[in-house]
């Protein structure tokens, strides 16, 4: 009997120390840290998807201290998120490749929530969707008039007739405040963060979005305010631009020609030195011509300084 007992607390102690062992190797791993280096210029974000707001926006060569790892959003060939010290997320995709496995040498951080803010919108103005926050950024899509939108966060960045305010949607790409209906409610909306351009080794299309939503496809042709652009136009650009009239009097036509054979009535007549606010230049073979405000043409040649040029 004495023999069990000490038989027992032996091995009850064994068991202990293998226990303690054991928690202490989990214990170290998962406050271990690795480095990864930024291969190019991207963004580190809140949470591992797609939509979810930039913390950081890191150029290439940079290193973080990574603490543990998780899935999310495919980014290129890789759904592996790595999180870092200072509480966002890098895509694997986005860092130089790893001498190791990620998921071996770091603990896992879980399952990190999709949390988002959300709120609706409507396009007022035929509008671009850009990379970033300014109309020199990288168009990825266009909206329509009346286009419903969702609106996920907000950012300071290039003014557009007057507004200084830009919106990532659910495309995600921007738009420009100054080309919605309503001006949204930005208490209610996180920051979106650092802007940045799109990764050197991709192409211009939009990333691949979480679930079955699909980004709105690049368009064709370009819809016109009241009637079909001429065969053979090209339309370009799509923000508004306020510029004075030159002439005495402008035409505006309910589509862009002037010909006398040609079905387009004038609807608006604008006078000199009157500004005139634009949404996009449209090309053919009577020269450029401007979509204004009120949804009717006007020859480029009209204004004391041609829009496209701004």
């Amino acid at each position: 009997m004495h023999f069990t007992v000490l038989a027992s607390l032996s091995l009850l102690g064994v068991a202990t120390a293998f226990k303690d062992s054991v928690e202490a190797q989990i214990v170290t791993k998962q406050v271990q840290t690795v480095n990864g280096t930024v291969e190019y210029r991207t963004v580190c974000k809140t949470c591992p998807y797609t939509l979810c707001p930039h913390l950081e926006a890191p150029w290439g060569g940079d290193v973080y201290s990574l603490t543990c790892w998780t899935y999310g959003d495919r980014v290129g060939d890789s759904q592996l998120w790595l999180k870092t010290t200072t509480g966002c997320y890098l895509s694997e995709y986005d860092l130089v490749e790893y001498a190791g496995d990620f998921r071996e040498d770091l603990a896992s951080c879980g399952q990190v929530p999709y949390e988002v803010t959300e709120q609706p919108a409507q396009i007022r103005y035929l509008t671009e969707c850009k990379w970033g926050y300014s109309t020199s950024a990288e168009s990825i899509t266009y909206y329509g008039r009346d286009l419903d939108l969702t609106l996920l966060c907000w950012a300071e960045g290039g003014t557009v007739y007057g507004d200084s305010y830009w919106y990532k949607t659910t495309d995600n790409c921007c738009v420009s405040g100054s080309g919605l209906w309503e001006t949204p409610d930005r208490s209610q909306l996180d920051n979106c963060g650092p802007a940045f351009g799109p990764r050197i080794n991709e192409s211009v299309e939009p990333p691949e979005l979480p679930g079955d939503k699909k980004p709105t496809p690049l368009p064709i042709e370009e819809e016109s305010a009241a009637a079909p652009a001429p065969e053979g136009s090209s339309v370009a650009r799509r923000w508004l631009q306020p510029e004075q009239i030159g002439e005495e009097y402008s035409y505006c036509r309910t589509c862009p020609s002037s010909a006398s054979g040609s079905n387009c009535r004038v609807v608006k007549v604008y006078e000199y030195n009157q500004t005139v606010v634009s949404q996009c230049t449209l090309g053919n073979d009577e020269g450029r011509w401007m979509l204004t405000t009120d949804w009717c043409y006007v020859n480029g040649t009209d204004f004391w300084e041609p829009p496209w040029d701004q």
